[in-house]
């Protein structure tokens, strides 16, 4: 009868042990389903008692049925960006000196900014060496023309940043080229324009400014999330 006893015992403990651990399972897989929201003692008893409502919490968490956020979501969040008042404050010294630059000094500004470009990052050079054509300088020439010209019209401005964003992004131009490119775009221009005595230091950061603005909304554009 002793040892009789002590089956039964061990048995019990077995069985207690592997419901304990059941329902440990059970209730981290519900703070992870419910976004680590407490589970309350009522729905740990209706989840044990009817597995088909456990079915229906993972059905509903299926990432299929996530709906994305849609282009016109996203050009709306590029216009709040382009309507931020330092964007605007810089546009006219931008377009100012822009005009300085055209048309005999632009093409060699942008030629020394893609030189460098190939030099002071080996990412960047790996990517020019695979996709970037041999009219890229006059590509990168009318793209910000364009941009320039676009400055009056927010509608146009922010759809063009969308196509633009979407574009660099199929070319796997990372979020982090962005400020490289930036800086030796401003770099490039101020080379020329300082010589010709049409630099300074507000132009400098008009430029910055500017050009930080278009990439967080092509960056934006590129990824298709909403960023803070």
């Amino acid at each position: 009868m002793l040892i009789a006893a002590n089956n039964n015992l061990h048995q019990c403990v077995f069985y207690g042990t592997i419901s304990l651990l059941s329902s440990l399972v059970l209730i981290r897989f519900l703070s992870w389903t419910k976004g680590q929201e407490e589970v309350t003692p009522e729905e740990f008893e209706a989840l044990r008692n009817d597995p088909t409502e456990l079915s229906q919490i993972k059905e509903n968490f299926d990432f299929r049925n996530i709906e994305f956020i849609s282009p016109r979501d996203i050009q709306f969040e590029v216009m709040k960006i382009i309507g931020e008042p330092a964007f605007i404050n810089s546009v006219s010294l931008v377009q100012k000196s822009w005009c300085k630059l055209k048309p005999n000094y632009l093409q060699p500004a942008i030629a020394t900014m893609f030189r460098n470009l190939k030099c002071c990052d080996h990412m960047i050079a790996s990517l020019f060496k695979e996709n970037v054509s041999s009219n890229q300088k006059n590509i990168f020439c009318a793209m910000l023309g364009t941009l320039m010209s676009q400055c009056g019209n927010p509608d146009a401005l922010s759809a063009m940043i969308l196509k633009l964003g979407v574009s660099h992004s199929s070319l796997k131009v990372r979020p982090s080229y962005y400020d490289t490119m930036r800086n030796e775009l401003v770099l490039s221009v101020k080379d020329i324009l300082l010589k010709l005595g049409h630099w300074d230091s507000q132009t400098e950061n008009a430029w910055h400014v500017f050009m930080k603005t278009i990439s967080r909304g092509m960056i934006l554009a590129g990824d298709g999330i909403l960023m803070n």
